[in-house]
């Protein structure tokens, strides 16, 4: 048979792009591949300098050389990450380490990356030059920001300077002034409609840790949620598809508000939805879950999948120590016909004396989801359980039989599907997965399991938002 033999130079740019795409987290291969081939310069190029990072001066000034020397790597950067720098060991001590932080810095440089669709900030006070706000940054559709603090109305400018903003992840992050600009000013704003585009949103709030959980929250200002609530309220269209958002009840009243607004105003446009709850209840009663002011989803009538991620360790044995997701659950409204599932991610503490297996709020949470169900009979639910964190600490090897035994215990509380005479049966929809795979993992003696081998919230969140948050 005949044969024909293509000439490698002559092979389509994607060709060259999808297999350096291959080896794109391992450069050493892929200035391997460069150096023996010259027809993978222009996909390497476009792979190793997709993303720049910049945590040093030094590194700033590395990349604007290399860009005065080649002017076109700059159409190759789509994402440009800042980070502040926490150490100072090998460095030059005349260095300002944040200078490339200051808006002589990087900006400066951003300007120039007419390519550039995201932006990462994290661990230092913006400052923006004029030009930048002004211009502002037509291209840029995902902005990512981290500890992030300014003071005057920066933060505000710069998410407004992007009028293309498709997707946003705010992780304690606000101006330090909240009453520097008026909201209503910002968002009057002459240029395209601010959020017109903005279908993806993520707001963490502070979060505590376990020893901490008797104290107030240190809230950061919420002026930037407030932007878009503000803007849903006043009849802006915003396409907000996909919304996460967090609440503790250690947070000021004025933040759980905003959250809970954020939410309803989101209304029918919003498919999926994902709670990050500090407090699962605490005890309180379903009544008193009310007060708390937890979202509620009322106005989410088109609603598709809703995710609740229990964040800390849940005590299954105290009476409503789940009420905040049933309560959540309440919301729906009961003519809600396109909610197809529901994921619950929780976890549970193991108790130590083994005597003590009191499954009070386990059992109170299967019955709330088997009575929404034959509400919604269309949905799915599904039960995730984490042990990687047990009384705040990594469970060790010789933990292994106590943790499998009290998720027999659990599995045991759920009740059979009991079907009466003359009544349609209903479908097995409740899923219960878990995290004890221990003889799968190198560890020896006490030490703890490796971090690495938890899935975490990954077992109960969305694609979408595992992959915006990491």
């Amino acid at each position: 048979m005949k044969r024909t033999i293509i000439s490698p130079c002559k092979l389509a740019f994607d060709t060259w792009d999808d297999i350096i795409a291959l080896l794109a987290h391992d450069l050493p291969s892929v200035a391997a591949c460069t150096l023996t081939c010259h027809a993978f310069l222009p996909a390497s190029r476009t792979h190793v300098f997709r993303v720049a990072c910049i945590d040093s001066p030094k590194r700033l000034e590395t990349l604007e050389a290399l860009l005065g020397a080649s002017p076109a790597l700059a159409r190759n950067i789509r994402t440009l990450e800042i980070r502040a720098t926490h150490s100072r060991l090998n460095s030059d001590p005349h260095e300002d380490s944040q200078a490339h932080c200051t808006k002589k810095g990087w900006p400066r440089l951003v300007r120039r990356l007419e390519h550039l669709t995201c932006v990462r900030l994290e661990g230092f006070a913006l400052e923006l030059p004029d030009e930048v706000k002004r211009f502002g940054l037509p291209g840029v559709q995902n902005l990512w920001m981290k500890y992030m603090r300014s003071v005057q109305d920066d933060l505000r400018s710069f998410v407004l300077a992007c009028p293309q903003l498709s997707s946003l992840y705010i992780d304690e992050t606000s101006d330090v002034a909240e009453g520097t600009l008026p909201l209503t000013s910002a968002l009057s704003k002459p240029g395209p409609p601010s959020f017109s585009r903005l279908d993806t949103l993520v707001w963490h709030v502070p979060s505590l840790p376990l020893l901490m959980q008797s104290r107030p929250a240190d809230d950061a200002p919420v002026s930037l949620p407030l932007l878009i609530v503000n803007g849903l309220q006043s009849g802006q269209v915003i396409p907000l598809r996909r919304l996460a958002v967090g609440h503790n009840l250690r947070l000021s009243g004025s933040t759980r508000s905003t959250v809970k607004k954020l939410v309803a105003s989101a209304g029918d446009a919003l498919e999926s939805l994902v709670l990050r709850l500090e407090d699962l209840g605490e005890g309180r009663s379903a009544n008193d879950a009310a007060s708390m002011l937890l979202p509620e989803l009322c106005e989410n009538h088109r609603l598709k999948a809703l995710h609740i991620l229990g964040v800390g360790s849940a005590w299954f044995e105290v009476h409503d120590g789940l009420s905040a997701i049933t309560y959540v659950l309440s919301t729906v409204p009961t003519d809600q016909d396109a909610l197809e599932d529901v994921v619950v991610h929780l976890t549970p503490y193991v108790p130590r004396a083994q005597r003590d297996w009191s499954l009070a709020a386990w059992v109170q949470l299967v019955d709330a989801l088997i009575a929404f169900m034959r509400v919604h009979p269309r949905v799915r639910c599904m039960l995730c359980l984490d042990f990687s964190s047990n009384f705040g600490e990594r469970p060790k090897p010789v933990e292994e039989c106590p943790i499998t035994a009290y998720v027999e215990k659990l599995v045991q509380a759920l009740p059979f599907c009991q079907v009466d005479e003359g009544c349609t049966q209903m479908r097995q929809k409740i899923g219960l997965i878990w995290q004890t795979h221990f003889r799968d993992w190198e560890c020896a003696g006490d030490e703890v399991y490796p971090g690495h081998n938890y899935v975490g919230e990954a077992m109960g969140a969305p694609e979408w938002y595992y992959r915006l948050r990491y």
